[in-house]
């Protein structure tokens, strides 16, 4: 016999005190309200709104570098008149700084500043060749950013003011500048490896010079600043 109906039975027999009657009642009932929840279906009740979310990649607002490395030179023909007088421009060594902010993900505007010099000994006895570089512009980096890697390509336009003397008293040589920077970043460290590329020609060096181009090709090492929140 069920238990609710055996203590209902005790009951009206003045069996079962009346206290003890209602603690049995109560016993059943949740008994059967346990039963039917475990046999209810599962219901998806969605995510728990206590627990953590993954974290998501950073996204750059702004991005500042400084940089330096070393490169060769462009062919022009003034450059193969001074090979020809025994001057051989070496690698020419490079500062340069850029920096770039968020206006649309993922393209970036900014400015880039470079400072580039070489020097060059006669083949036979006379004054040592320097040739000095300031370069200036603007650009437009598209950042790809990861977890961990982030790329950088920074198209640039600009202008350059190039000096080539003998003695210290050549007048600088204007002319535009467009180039490309492709950029590899290290997230977790503040250290970017990049190669960039600029064709500068300028005007003649001197009265009787000729075309000559300040650009060139070279491998820069930077270190690396951002901002970034996350999504």
């Amino acid at each position: 016999m069920p238990p609710l109906i055996l203590s209902s039975y005790l009951s009206a027999r003045g069996l079962l005190p009346s206290a003890a009657s209602a603690a049995i009642l109560m016993i059943s009932l949740t008994g059967t309200a346990r039963a039917q929840e475990l046999s209810a279906p599962n219901v998806d009740r969605g995510p728990d709104p206590t627990s953590e979310s993954p974290a998501q990649p950073g996204v750059d607002t702004y991005f500042v570098r400084a940089s330096a490395g070393f490169g060769g030179h462009q062919g022009s023909e003034h450059r193969s008149l001074l090979k020809a007088d025994g001057y051989e421009l070496g690698t020419r060594k490079w500062l340069s700084a850029d920096f770039g902010i968020a206006v649309s993900e993922p393209l970036f505007l900014g400015a880039w500043i470079s400072h580039a010099w070489s020097s060059a000994e006669p083949k036979h006895q006379g004054p040592t060749l320097r040739e000095r570089d300031l370069m200036a512009g603007a650009q437009a980096p598209i950042v790809l950013s990861g977890r961990h890697l982030a790329l950088i390509a920074a198209p640039r336009v600009g202008v350059t003011a190039t000096t080539l003397d003998l003695y210290e008293q050549g007048e600088p040589a204007y002319g535009p500048v467009l180039g490309l920077s492709l950029g590899l970043v290290l997230q977790p460290v503040p250290l970017s490896i990049s190669v960039a590329y600029d064709y500068a020609p300028t005007q003649p060096p001197g009265e009787i010079g000729r075309g000559y181009d300040a650009g060139g090709l070279r491998l820069m090492i930077s270190g690396a600043l951002y901002d970034a929140h996350t999504n």
